[in-house]
């Protein structure tokens, strides 16, 4: 015993994130493939961004599934045709990923978002990322710029 707190063995804590534990009030369920999803009486009133996350899990679809190569594909064919099918795919889901579209200003054209720690590249990454810049870049042109988050 510690003070007015009981030590208590290990197993008898309970279990908590990525545990698999989920309480039984929880306001999600966990599906089949491992995958959180909130409970449906709980998407009343949210928020037209979340929405389009319940719609299409950007986990599930983008990093762990094939869409950002479908998307791609799709976007070389006939990128106008592409985002009209799903736009909230292209302006929300692909966030995900460090991928921004902004319709208004940049139409068809992304920005990539890539965190640097504490900012610093080595020189081969750097490199790297001219050659990306260069392949994918419709001018070869990249904004290189500091956040402080």
């Amino acid at each position: 015993e510690r003070g007015s707190v009981k030590a208590r063995a290990l197993e008898d804590l309970p279990r908590t994130l990525n545990t698999g534990y989920l309480a039984e009030d929880a306001n999600v369920y966990l599906t089949e493939d491992g995958f959180y999803q909130l409970k449906e009486d709980k998407t009343k009133g949210i928020n037209p961004f979340e929405k389009g996350k319940l719609a299409i899990d950007p986990m599930r679809s983008i990093v762990f599934g094939n869409d950002l190569k479908t998307m791609a594909e799709d976007a070389a064919k006939d990128f106008d045709a592409m985002y009209l099918a799903d736009k909230v795919q292209v302006d929300m889901r692909l966030k995900f990923v460090g991928l921004f579209h902004r319709p208004t200003t940049t139409y068809g054209r992304f920005m990539l978002r890539i965190r640097l720690p504490n900012g610093i590249i080595s020189a081969p990454a750097m490199k790297y990322l001219g050659e990306l810049i260069a392949k994918y870049g419709e001018d070869g042109c990249a904004d290189i710029t500091t956040r402080q988050n």
